[in-house]
């Protein structure tokens, strides 16, 4: 979260002195962190329902490695919106220079698509992965 912040200060104290900063880059870093504290804090969570839920060791080694439970359905949730996020950034400002090459020179548009269609099949996979692992999710 420090380097959250200060890289955050960073981009606001350089916008307010007419350099170029996208609020596109600001809104991303902020959904990232956010969603790399949930991370954390699902993670935590697991860690603590299994070393005060259970009693043994053994029960403790089963409890980590059901992925039938709910938690986990949090936790692939919220990785495979990371990935989606962080694709974004990319494919959106890959797609900036890709669509001045299109308009630009003639190019074929496929060169700036695909990159969105590939970001759109992460999020369709991983979507489908969650509701394939955790059926109940469904409900």
């Amino acid at each position: 979260m420090v380097l959250y912040v200060l890289s955050l200060h960073i981009l606001l104290s350089k916008r307010k002195k007419s350099a170029q900063s996208s609020i596109f880059t600001v809104i991303a870093g902020s959904i990232m962190a956010a969603l790399a504290t949930s991370q954390y804090v699902v993670d935590t969570v697991n860690i603590f329902w299994a070393f005060f839920g259970t009693n043994d060791r053994q029960a403790r080694i089963l409890f980590l490695h059901d992925v039938t439970r709910p938690i986990f359905a949090a936790k692939h949730s919220i990785f495979f919106t990371m990935m989606v996020v962080g694709d974004g950034i990319v494919v959106c400002l890959g797609n900036i220079f890709a669509w001045y090459r299109v308009v630009e020179y003639g190019i074929n548009n496929i060169i700036a698509d695909l990159p969105c269609l590939c970001c759109m099949g992460t999020q369709v996979v991983g979507c489908g992965i969650t509701l394939a692992l955790f059926p109940w999710f469904r409900r």
